[in-house]
């Protein structure tokens, strides 16, 4: 049968217009925000606020999204890695559009544009606590794990 992606009207919250004052802040100065925005959720929730939902598309897995830890908010935009062969690397090669969706207590922020490889990922990499940096080594992104495994 046929879903839809919603709520039903009657169960939706309402909220009130976004005030102008934010809304003339954001235009100006996005990136400024939020950094604001992050090292106040970085205050509150510790390296939880480094976690986003990445929204990728192609043509044959469709829509997909998951769970990214992102490393570093650029001037460019923001920073996260993956490996090429994943499927979220895959989709990336195929559509280079992409959404992040950041929740913070009650503030949801949505980031959406298009995804760029950066010449410096070895640097990014050699930024990792030595753990991650062998956890991302031996891990297979996107496949399958029996329980013996995870454990």
């Amino acid at each position: 049968g046929l879903l839809a992606l919603g709520l039903a009207r009657s169960r939706r919250r309402r909220y009130s217009l976004v005030s102008r004052p934010l809304e003339r802040a954001a235009a100006a100065h996005p990136l400024a925000l939020l950094r604001s925005w992050l090292a106040e959720a970085q205050h509150l929730e510790g390296y939880l606020a480094k976690c986003a939902v990445l929204a990728t598309c192609s043509e044959a897995e469709g829509p997909t999204a998951r769970t990214v830890i992102w490393h570093d908010l650029a001037d460019e935009g923001l920073v996260f890695g993956t490996n090429p062969h994943s499927l979220k690397g895959r989709q990336l090669a195929e559509e280079p559009r992409a959404e992040m969706v950041f929740r913070w207590g009650q503030r949801q922020v949505r980031v959406r544009g298009v995804v760029s490889r950066l010449h410096d990922s070895a640097a990014c990499f050699g930024g990792l606590q030595r753990e991650q940096q062998l956890g991302l080594t031996f891990l297979s992104q996107g496949k399958p794990i029996d329980e013996d495994e995870h454990a």
